[in-house]
């Protein structure tokens, strides 16, 4: 069937907008009243001398106004809407802008979804609206086209693809910042009936995902009407995203029903993969399928931290994993620490096994054990580090701070580094080399009224300045205004990246 065949079986009123409800929709974006003087309007309200003619964007309606001043209008008089006022000089110009896709049904099963762009423009005498078309959509049973329009041949012209990104207006390209985009009214006729009569679109649009590449991946895999099901929309977000891959690891798309699609999970699995990410389903999966934790909460929260650190710890057979499972909720009982500090500091330990050439793998204590080759390592490497320690301290300087009685600042020295593992009994000296060359940067988080004593330690991305540890005494979690400055030192810390970048 060619394009011109295709596109005639278009419900009539497919190219028809109303415009009622654009104009609602214009409400919602920054309402303005653009008002100038004008040496005589009309009488408005009635008896009253009025100089001021007015322009709404949230109603559409141009008027008189009897104000004496532009910034005292604060609502428009017509529909009483909390509005900004701005002048109306004689320029013409777009005042609002958006993009717009309603769905509309077609013959059979098959749906019809049409995206416009919408401004409203202010010229010298009045405030309108345009619309231009964008793209034609059109869904059936396990199949998705989308026509745009060839300027140069004057014509419609299909897309080859299965997926479609949607469409996007930018509103300035360069820093990636999209204009709003919103759907039309979709009633249950339009719906009921149709290939998207499962499709979940309501919970969608309540989600605020992109509607159209969702519609296209429905179409592809209908499975993903149980992802809503089990309280997994996460996966869907994810999939838009372009992790692809990692939910497909997780799920299986392609079943027909909901164990099919968690690949032979039972009904207690299922409910512990709810609301998760896909890392982590396909962690907890691969365990409880190994049977190396237990099917229940506990489980699901060691194979989530086991699922961040494969990189360092590759899985491995179900005995390993049984092992490993043993030993990490050990050695957490036994240090007071979370169960992701307890991995974290077992990742580092193998580290310095593989430098030193192996060792006991695991060990009776691990912070002791961790803290004896820390103490090891770092005889060899102090020297070395000093004078990177000092390039470390310059470049980073810019990042110290002070706020609410406390200031954090970037360790000093070797020999600072390796008092702050001794007093609070941690083993971020083993983080020197690693800090030294720029993959962490340590810092340490005092009190402005006991400055020389030790509190927090804390450790950084450097690459996207993102937290990756705060502990206290003994690896202790951090304090709440402990947390609470941290929380504001990055909100800052981006905020000072943002000005060099700029």
């Amino acid at each position: 069937m060619t394009v011109e065949e295709m596109l005639k079986e278009r419900p009539a009123t497919e190219g028809t907008l109303d415009m009622d409800e654009l104009q609602e929709l214009l409400r919602v974006l920054d309402p303005r009243i653009y008002a100038r003087h004008e040496p005589y309007i009309e009488s408005y309200p009635d008896d009253e001398p009025a100089h001021i003619r007015c322009a709404c964007t949230a109603c559409g309606q141009v008027f008189a106004s009897s104000h004496k001043r532009i910034k005292d209008i604060t609502h428009c008089p017509e529909c009483g809407t909390p509005v900004t006022p701005k002048r109306w000089g004689s320029r013409y110009k777009r005042v609002n802008a958006f993009l717009y896709t309603h769905l509309i049904r077609g013959k059979g099963r098959a749906v019809w979804a049409r995206s416009y762009r919408v401004e409203q423009l202010l010229s010298e005498d009045e405030l309108t609206i345009e619309t231009t078309s964008v793209s034609i959509y059109h869904f059936d049973d396990g199949e998705a086209e989308k026509f745009v329009w060839n300027h140069d041949k004057g014509e419609w012209q299909k897309i080859k693809s299965k997926n479609f990104p949607g469409d996007n207006w930018y509103k300035n390209r360069m820093c990636g910042e999209l204009r709003p985009a919103f759907i039309g009214h979709i009633d249950r006729e339009t719906i009921d009936g149709s290939c998207l009569a499962y499709s979940q679109l309501d919970r969608v649009i309540g989600n605020h995902l992109p509607i159209i590449p969702y519609i296209c991946l429905y179409l592809q895999y209908p499975a993903v009407e149980y992802l809503w099901k089990t309280e997994n929309s996460r996966l869907i977000l994810e999939y838009l995203q372009g992790a692809k891959s990692e939910v497909r690891k997780a799920v299986d798309l392609r079943a027909k029903d909901i164990k099919g699609l968690f690949r032979g999970a039972g009904k207690q699995e299922i409910k512990l993969f709810s609301g998760r990410e896909s890392r982590d389903i396909y962690s907890m999966r691969k365990l409880f399928d190994a049977a190396a934790v237990p099917v229940n909460e506990d489980g699901a929260r060691y194979a989530c931290v086991r699922g961040e650190y494969i990189d360092a710890i590759p899985y491995g057979k179900p005995d390993f994993e049984r092992e490993l499972y043993h030993y990490i909720k050990k050695q957490e009982k036994k240090s007071g620490m979370s169960l992701r500090n307890t991995m974290v500091d077992y990742r580092d330990y193998l580290a310095q096994l593989a430098e030193i050439g192996g060792g006991e793998r695991y060990p009776h204590d691990l912070q002791a054990a961790h803290a004896r080759l820390s103490a090891r390592l770092r005889k060899t490497e102090d020297k070395h580090l000093q004078g990177m320690f000092r390039a470390r301290r310059r470049l980073w300087h810019w990042a110290e701070w002070q706020y609410q009685g406390m200031f954090i600042r970037i360790i000093d020295s070797v020999e600072e580094i390796t008092i702050e593992g001794e007093r609070q009994r941690n083993c971020v000296a083993s983080y020197a080399e690693r800090h030294a060359n720029g993959k962490t940067v340590i810092f340490v988080l005092r009190k402005k009224d006991a400055p020389k004593e030790n509190w927090h330690t804390v450790e950084i991305d450097p690459d996207i300045l993102r937290v990756r540890q705060c502990r206290g005494y003994r690896n202790a979690e951090a304090a709440p205004e402990a947390k609470a400055f941290v929380k504001a030192w990055m909100a800052h810390l981006q905020e000072q990246k943002g000005r060099k970048t700029a």
